[in-house]
C-alpha cells in the first residue's frame, strides 16, 4: 500500500494522515505545527505477520495514552529505524533521542510520545511492527530495553538495520520473500535483544538463524576481498569450519559456492550498468574478488550461459534501444 497526502486537498491532509495511521498502525493523538500545510507519505508492506512501513513526514508528534491503550491493544513491538532527521521518544519511563542510522524499540502496550524532527522539510523512518507472540523471549526481559537505542550489540544492530532496509524494497529479485524475511527479522531481533538483556535462553534454531544472518551480511560486505574464504569467515565469527558448514547445510549451496554465486551476481549487475561501460571486464571481476580472468570467464559462462563480454554487449544494446524509444 502506498499513501501520499499530496493526493488530498490541503485542508484534509493532516486529518487524512491521522486516520490512516490509526487504521494501518495504531491509534495515537497527533500534533504538528505544519497541520495547515502537512506533507507525509507511507509505503506499507506486509511480510507474513510482520508489517514494514516507510514513513516520510513533516515535523510531527504522536502520543499514545493510557486511555487509547485501554480501548484496544494489538500487543505489538515496534522497531523504528531513523533514516533522515531525528526521533525523540519518551516511553516506559525512559527518554531517548536517536538520529539517522539509529534503531529504537517500543511497544503498543505502554504510553509513549514520539517526536519526528526533520533537518529541513521532512523526516523519514522505517517502522517495523512485530506481534509480541512471535518473539520467543519473556516480556519481562524485553521491558528494560523498551525506549532505548538497540543499534549496537556486537554488530547485530547493523545487520538488523540492513535487513529492515531490504524489507522496504518493492517486489523484485533483490527483495526477499515475505515469509523468509519475517522469520529473519524476528530471529535476528530475538538474538539481539537476548544479547543485550544478558542471560536469556534463546531457542537454538533462532540463535542459529541469527548467526547465519550475521555471516551472510559479513560475506556481502567482504565480497571484494579475494582473501575471503570459509576459514576466514569461521574465524571471524568464533566458530569452527565444521560449524560453519553445518549452518549452511540448509542453504542451497555450500559456503564457497554461495560466495562465488554472490560475486558472480555482482559482476552480472555491474557489467550491465551503462555507467560502468568504460571499465574493463577484468576490472569489474577483480572488484568483486576474482583474481584470475580465465577462471572468472568460465564460472560466469557456467552460471549464465554467455561470456561476460557477450552479456555486457547485449545488456548495453538493450539499454540503448530502450533509450531511443523513450519519449524526450
Amino acid at each position: 500500500m502506498i499513501f501520499n497526502t499530496g493526493a488530498l486537498p490541503v485542508r484534509e491532509r493532516f486529518a487524512g494522515w491521522c486516520e490512516l495511521t490509526a487504521t494501518s498502525l495504531i491509534p495515537t493523538t497527533m500534533e504538528s505545527e505544519h497541520r495547515e500545510d502537512f506533507h507525509a507519505s507511507m509505503r506499507l508492506r506486509a511480510h507474513g505477520p510482520v508489517q514494514v512501513s516507510m514513513v516520510t513526514c513533516s515535523a510531527l508528534t504522536a502520543k499514545r495514552s493510557s486511555e487509547l491503550i485501554r480501548r484496544g491493544d494489538p500487543e505489538l513491538y515496534f522497531l523504528a529505524l531513523v533514516q533522515r532527521g531525528e526521533l525523540g521518544l519518551a516511553h516506559a519511563g525512559r527518554e531517548v533521542g536517536v538520529s539517522a542510522g539509529d534503531l529504537v524499540i517500543y511497544d503498543s502496550s505502554n504510553p509513549f510520545s514520539a517526536h519526528m524532527i526533520p533537518p529541513t522539510l521532512w523526516a523519514q523512518k522505517v517502522l517495523v511492527a512485530i506481534p509480541k507472540t512471535h518473539v520467543p523471549l519473556p516480556p519481562k526481559k524485553i521491558e528494560p530495553l523498551l525506549g532505548t537505542n538497540i543499534g549496537d550489540g556486537d554488530g547485530l544492530g547493523d545487520v538488523l538495520s540492513c535487513l529492515i532496509t531490504r524489507a522496504t524494497l518493492p517486489p523484485g529479485p533483490e527483495a526477499p520473500g515475505h515469509n523468509r524475511l519475517s522469520g529473519a527479522l524476528v530471529d535476528l531481533l530475538s538474538v539481539l535483544l537476548g544479547h543485550m538483556a544478558g542471560d536469556v535462553p534463546i531457542p537454538p534454531e533462532t540463535r542459529h538463524h541469527g548467526l547465519l544472518l550475521r555471516i551472510r551480511a559479513f560475506i556481502a560486505g567482504n565480497l571484494g576481498d579475494s582473501r575471503l574464504t570459509p576459514q576466514m569467515i569461521a574465524e571471524a565469527h568464533g566458530i569452527s569450519l565444521r560449524q560453519l558448514n553445518r549452518l549452511f547445510q540448509l542453504e542451497d549451496l555450500p559456503v564457497a559456492a554461495w560466495i562465488r554465486q554472490r560475486r558472480l551476481a555482482r559482476c552480472h549487475r555491474d557489467l550491465a550498468d551503462p555507467a560502468l561501460r568504460s571499465q574493463a571486464v577484468y576490472v569489474i571481476a577483480r572488484r568483486w574478488g576474482f583474481t584470475d580472468a580465465p577462471s572468472f570467464t568460465r564460472a560466469f559462462r557456467a552460471s549464465y550461459d554467455v561470456s561476460p563480454t557477450q552479456h555486457r554487449e547485449a545488456a548495453l544494446l538493450a539499454a540503448e534501444h530502450a533509450n531511443t524509444r523513450s519519449p524526450a
